[in-house]
């Protein structure tokens, strides 16, 4: 099965793999819109927020063995880049997991704290205009930001 070597990063970091998101994927592009959408990674989160530059580019494919090295190989440790953890490592699969009833029981708790009036955005009106720049945002936000080029193993596609 092939993997491939992701890199996300502003334009003007062209040639910089010391800045940016490095990741290992199956499905990049996929991966990409699962980032934008609902990253657990607070820095590549805020970047994709943030700028509007933003672009993701094919390193490299092979072996899920090749690449997790080469990830390792240019995030040996943790917070270099966009990236919180050391590369290397596939995230753990959390389905099937199992909560305490603790757990549970505070997950729940914190969920009703911002329910009805206790949200503190209840009642607050929105205009016409401000819901249209919200629009506006979430387009600009939730959509893949791809110029065309793409370099696989040293090959510009």
């Amino acid at each position: 099965m092939i993997y491939y070597l992701y890199h996300i990063r502003r334009n003007i970091h062209d040639g910089q793999l010391n800045e940016g998101y490095i990741g290992v994927s199956r499905t990049p592009f996929d991966r990409y819109e699962d980032h934008v959408k609902r990253s657990e990674n607070p820095h590549l989160q805020n970047a994709l927020s943030k700028y509007r530059d933003i672009e993701m580019r094919l390193i490299s494919s092979g072996t899920k063995e090749q690449v997790l090295k080469m990830e390792n190989w240019l995030r040996p440790n943790r917070q270099m880049g966009w990236n919180i953890a050391i590369g290397g490592g596939m995230p753990p699969d959390p389905t099937g997991r199992e909560l305490s009833v603790e757990t549970r029981g505070k997950i729940a708790a914190k969920s009703r704290l911002k329910v009805g009036a206790l949200n503190p955005r209840f009642g607050v009106n929105i205009t016409e205009q401000h819901k249209e720049r919200i629009g506006q945002m979430n387009g600009r936000l939730f959509g893949p930001h791809f110029d065309g080029v793409y370099i696989v193993d040293g090959i510009y596609y």
